[in-house]
């Protein structure tokens, strides 16, 4: 050994320059942990540096859950199969350095110690079955990564996603047949993300948390999306689908022959999960949170930004805390049930609809709203049965809440606890709320606790037939309408109870009514803005005077109220060529002929006039004596009424 100098550092004495080289000699090769530099000082060598830090790894391991491991390591070349197994059979945690070959199925079920990194190279025949999550990450940053994670699972398992932009997986519907589209159809699946994306400014993309880019697709049982957003939105679909339209965050069939089929999957689960289409025209899907699905349950929030459809729910037994809609040209949230057998919506239960056609508060979306509904019921191939909503706050479009039919359907056992509808700004001819249905077509059991309309042209408006049985009705506590034409516009045979009805700033009247309707409200406030009760317009039937009849002068006006389900006849009237005073519109007949009395007046005299009401409407005096002859100075019609059910 040389025998080195006391020289300072940096020393060019060749006796310090060989000492160096033989101690270099020793650092790189020697199996001790530590050598002596020339002033005595005792340093690591490379196998010290090597066993300092796997002690420190040890540590940090230790504190992850992970007690000793075992070390296989790659080159991307030559097969590491032999080597996992081995591994993989001490029962310890495995860390992988390198890039590993998996050349031949291979089934991991130790832990594998985590990573951000690439693991296994593309086309790695591995299936990791020791129940702890896998990344997309390990298994390449090509857009085929999340797949490949996902289909490494055995018996499914949990991906989970970091706080980054993954794919395009290249998922489609498939039009030719079974087999034809590409999706994940893996059962047990959880998708876990690193946070919830929130929309750009002017909602061309996701920004932050978990983003998946492009058609996101999956049809299996028990699958979860968690923290997680899809993006298709116009900077996406520019960039991967020549700016065509993309589905996005698709839960439904994968190809016709299954949609044929009408198989069933079962158990959906989404947490704060946002899908986002390109534009509000775009012919696609935001969200189908569920089509040929039983069993889906949503918590935090679920958000379907810009595409023809917002939040479309074709599923059976939905549990949901909070669907958001935004800039939607077709309807924001869609409760819809399709010609298949199992597209049928029905036991919908959710805590709060939210939908603004005009986009986010404090967004400048690039396109907003211009067409479409808030929220739809679209009974297209099928009933909806039993749909519950707690709130909805709904606003940006023509028309509010609206009920569409596809055929000769039923929507039945429809509650909402509260509905707020703003159509400010809204173009074209405005309606918070329409059911309409026509031939054997049914509403039954609606039942809506608050409507408060704005900016509307009709807050209400209800166009059905009855059936024998008298069960299509709606049913609404309190209906508040503010700057309209008309509160409500009640038509054919619609069968409507309001328990109360406030008119303010409505330009035409409070009501509409045409056709044969039967429309019961328990109390009526108008303000002086509202000029009448009853429209002229369009064919609205209003009560008045015939036959040569006419108010006393000085004396009440004649009308007819609609109040407590009673229609009341009121006015001081004075005969004029025959003993029928008016015929009232065809929502004011009693269901059975009415014989009931009025006072009158001729000359001094003052007696009881009898008053009979046909069933047609028809009201005249006198019915047996005939005549005027008791009420030729006037006839007081205070106190009349009559219930409408009997």
């Amino acid at each position: 050994m040389t025998i080195p100098t006391n020289k300072p550092v940096p020393s060019s004495d060749p006796r310090d320059l060989l000492f160096n080289a033989e101690k270099l000699d020793e650092v790189v090769s020697s199996s001790a942990d530590t050598y002596t530099d020339r002033f005595g000082v005792l340093r690591r060598t490379l196998a010290g540096i090597k066993n300092l830090v796997v002690q420190a790894i040890d540590i940090v391991l230790a504190g992850a859950g992970y007690v000793g491991y075992t070390v296989v390591t790659g080159d991307g070349v030559a097969d590491n199969s032999t080597d996992i197994a081995a591994a993989d059979l001490l029962g310890r945690p495995i860390m992988f350095s390198g890039l590993i070959v998996v050349a031949s199925p291979t089934t991991i079920t130790s832990p594998i110690v985590d990573t951000s990194r690439q693991i296994f190279v593309e086309g790695a025949q591995v299936t990791i079955a020791n129940g702890r999550p896998v990344r997309p990450e390990w298994f390449g940053s090509d857009a085929a990564a999340l797949d490949r994670a996902a289909r490494s699972l055995s018996g499914g398992g949990t991906v989970q996603l970091s706080a980054a932009s993954y794919g395009p997986c290249g998922h489609t519907y498939g039009a030719s047949g079974a087999g034809s589209g590409k999706y994940l159809g893996i059962d047990n699946l959880r998708i876990v993300g690193a946070g919830m994306p929130r929309l750009s400014d002017d909602c061309k993309s996701l920004v932050g948390g978990s983003i998946i880019k492009g058609t996101f697709w999956l049809y299996a049982n028990n699958i979860e999306l968690r923290d997680v957003g899809v993006d298709c939105g116009l900077t996406v679909t520019d960039a991967l689908y020549a700016g065509g339209p993309a589905d996005a965050l698709m839960i439904s069939y994968p190809d016709t022959d299954a949609k044929a089929a009408a198989a069933l999957r079962r158990g959906v689960k989404l947490h704060n999960v946002i899908g986002l289409a390109r534009s509000p025209d775009a012919l696609c899907h935001a969200v189908i949170a569920g089509e040929g699905v039983v069993e889906v349950v949503t918590s935090g929030d679920v958000v379907g930004c810009m595409g023809l459809h917002g939040v479309v729910i074709k599923a059976s037994s939905i549990r949901a805390d909070q669907l958001t809609a935004y800039c939607n040209n077709g309807e924001g949230v869609i409760i819809k049930s399709d010609a298949q057998a199992t597209a049928v919506s029905s036991d919908v239960q959710i805590d709060r609809v939210t939908v603004r056609g005009e986009g986010p508060f404090r967004a400048s979306p690039h396109a907003v709203a211009t067409a479409g509904d808030s929220l739809q019921f679209f009974a297209l191939g099928g009933a909806i049965d039993k749909v519950q909503i707690g709130e909805a706050i709904l606003s940006g479009h023509p028309k509010g809440l609206r009920a569409l039919f596809g055929g000769n359907y039923t929507i039945r056992g429809v509650r909402i606890g509260r509905l707020s509808i703003d159509q400010y700004s809204v173009s074209g001819t405005r309606q918070a709320i329409d059911i309409s249905a026509s031939g054997s077509q049914y509403v039954r059991g609606w039942s809506i606790g608050s409507i408060e309309a704005r900016n509307t042209d009709v807050g209400l408006l209800t166009d059905f037939v009855q059936d024998s049985n008298t069960q299509n009705h709606v049913s609404i506590g309190h209906l508040e309408v503010t700057n309209a034409t008309r509160a409500a516009d009640v038509g054919s045979q619609s069968y409507v109870n309001i328990g109360a009805v406030v008119a303010n700033g409505c330009s035409d009247a409070v009501y509409k009514i045409t056709g044969s309707p039967l429309l019961k409200v328990g109390t009526l406030s108008k303000d002086v803005a509202t000029p009448a009760v009853y429209s002229t317009s369009g064919g609205g039937l209003v009560p008045a005077l015939s036959n040569g009849w006419t108010v006393v002068a000085g004396g009440d006006a004649f009308g007819v109220d609609l109040l407590g389900g009673k229609v009341s006849l009121r006015g001081l009237v004075k005969p004029g060529t025959g003993s029928t005073l008016t015929t009232l519109p065809r929502w004011a007949w009693p269901p059975a002929a009415k014989r009931l009395s009025a006072r009158g007046r001729a000359g001094s005299a003052e007696a009881s006039v009898p008053l009979l009401i046909s069933t047609a409407g028809v009201v005249s005096v006198n019915e047996a004596a005939g005549g005027t002859a008791n009420c030729t100075d006037w006839l007081s019609l205070a106190g009349i009424e009559y219930d409408l059910q009997g």
